[in-house]
């Protein structure tokens, strides 16, 4: 009798042996069953099984936050190209004008971009757009929006029309998700520029001294359909310089969160006296990242310097 009730005494502590063996070779999901006469080793029984759930509900975790980090690498990766493919590797030769721009990257991938595209018309499209988006989605929106300004300004010299029908397209493809642009857009015929702003930061024209905000005060892509879009007209003289930029230039910030403001860029432009507008867009740059200390910024920084010859 002693010797049978020994054995079902050790069978508990058998069984919670041979389990945790199992596990050890690889079968995770081994599990112990209380025993009749287990009595402690039930409890301990208890106590491992319920460690192994946790560690495997651990490393289930741990594996699903790994794939997330991967996927949101992925696309973050994605998303830079897109970006960087928006933005011209080399500007077109214009016959009188100098071209120079810069874009600062944000941690966040965003929808900024900027074009100069000569036309079959001789005219020369001109934009600088901010994408109120991040990640891809808004690169994709980026990408469209360009394509559609080219393909409409070969179509049409009224730039009213044209920001209409491309605020129409805009429309289509934003749908519900909330989307939209502010757009500086100018079409250049010889000397004359025809512009407008879409909900975007006012461009400015230096000459000499003086400095022109150059604006229409209108709602940004996107938001509603337009009866029509207003736009004004500026003729441009030999050394004028026209910088268009987007507001994650004024709004960059030091680390006491005071931002760069349109001031300090008007004086900067001022004092920006280099021979060559490539020179001249890193220049302001530099003047913004020496104002925000290489304080991590939430938004790109990107501006496109015209000179004219």
């Amino acid at each position: 009798c002693v010797y049978l009730l020994v054995r079902k005494i050790a069978q508990p502590l058998n069984s919670l042996r041979l389990t945790m063996e199992r596990v050890a070779e690889g079968a995770i999901h081994s599990r112990y069953l209380p025993q009749r006469w287990g009595f402690e080793v039930n409890a301990i029984g208890k106590y491992f099984n319920e460690t192994l759930d946790a560690l495997l509900l651990h490393q289930k975790q741990a594996e699903a936050e790994r794939m997330k980090r991967e996927k949101l690498a992925q696309e973050l990766q994605l998303g830079q190209e897109i970006q960087t493919g928006l933005l011209p590797r080399e500007f077109p030769l214009i016959r009188d004008l100098d071209i120079g721009a810069g874009c600062l990257q944000a941690k966040e991938v965003g929808g900024d971009f900027y074009d100069v595209f000569p036309l079959s018309s001789g005219k020369i499209l001109i934009v600088v757009a901010d994408l109120a988006g991040k990640g891809i989605s808004a690169c994709l929106f980026s990408l469209g929006l360009r394509s559609s300004l080219r393909a409409l300004a070969e179509t049409t010299d009224n730039l009213s029309q044209l920001l209409k029908k491309a605020n129409d397209l805009f429309l289509l493809d934003a749908g519900d998700s909330g989307e939209f642009a502010t757009l500086w857009l100018g079409l250049l015929e010889k000397r004359t520029l025809h512009y407008a702003s879409l909900g975007h930061p006012p461009a400015l024209l230096k000459r000499g001294e003086a400095l022109q905000e150059l604006s229409t005060h209108h709602p940004a892509l996107g938001l509603m359909p337009f009866s029509a879009v207003r736009s004004h007209s500026q003729t441009l003289e030999t050394g004028d310089a026209l910088l268009i930029y987007t507001d994650g230039v004024t709004e960059a910030h030091d680390a006491a969160k005071q931002m760069y403001g349109i001031e300090r860029l008007k004086q900067s432009f001022l004092d920006c006296k280099e021979p060559t507008a490539s020179v001249a867009a890193e220049q302001i740059l530099q003047d913004v990242q020496s104002f925000s200390q290489d304080v991590p910024q939430h938004d790109d920084l990107t501006l496109l310097l015209i000179q004219v010859l």
